[in-house]
């Protein structure tokens, strides 16, 4: 009556979207024992819904344990399906500082390729955790131009206004992709200084720097025109 369950013919039904049954499920589990059975399982979306709403509702370090141990070193696919769970946790839950190491060594790593590299950086960006936006900022003072340009992008994010100075210092990079990200990012947090460092380079910067700047600012639809 509720619309929660929709009917179907030969007497089949389904929950009215596949997070309401993932969410019902990880309560449910949050109260047995049941972590091996679940990971068990091969990856569904019922089963990633349920272990992400498990760990919001449960004791979940057991299950991690187990999933980090599978090895999958080109995709990092369980280390990734775990940091899925970052965001509805609680902040106080043992367990996340494993999965915050983990995205950390795999976006340090230079020997990631980018698209991995940048899947971890948009874990950090979309955990939530107060930690991500220190991260980025200490990962902007890097020496690596492999991973200035992700810890930019992840600083535009989640619009850490704390970044703007470093960002700023950022434009005047050696290489296009990484004074592009600079672009991007300041354009993304919006606040006077950001956009000022960003018309500043369109109006004094190299031709590289100054379309860079442009199309970044094309993305504001205040002030951007």
């Amino acid at each position: 009556d509720s619309g929660l369950l929709l009917a179907h013919p030969n007497k089949r039904m389904r929950f009215l979207h596949p997070v309401i049954g993932g969410y019902l499920a990880g309560r449910a589990l949050s109260v047995f024992n049941a972590e091996e059975n679940l990971l068990k399982q091969a990856n569904w979306g019922g089963k990633l819904l349920a272990m992400r709403y498990l760990a919001a509702h449960g004791n979940v370090s057991s299950m991690l344990d187990i999933l980090l141990q599978i090895k999958d070193p080109l995709l990092e696919r369980p280390l990734l399906n775990a940091a899925r769970w970052l965001r509805d946790a609680p902040r106080e839950a043992a367990w996340r500082g494993k999965v915050m190491a983990g995205l950390a060594r795999v976006l340090q790593s230079e020997d990631n390729p980018r698209s991995l590299r940048g899947q971890a950086m948009a874990a950090f960006a979309l955990c939530g955790d107060p930690g991500a936006a220190a991260f980025f900022r200490q990962s902007l003072q890097s020496s690596s131009f492999e991973l200035i340009p992700l810890a930019a992008l992840g600083s535009g994010a989640i619009q850490d206004a704390k970044a703007v100075e470093l960002l700023s210092s950022t434009m005047s990079a050696p290489t296009l992709a990484t004074r592009r990200a600079a672009c991007l990012a300041l354009v993304a947090i919006g606040t006077p200084s950001s956009l000022e460092a960003v018309a500043r380079a369109l109006l004094t910067g190299d031709d590289e720097l100054r379309r860079a700047a442009a199309e970044a600012l094309a993305n504001d639809p205040k002030e951007g025109h």
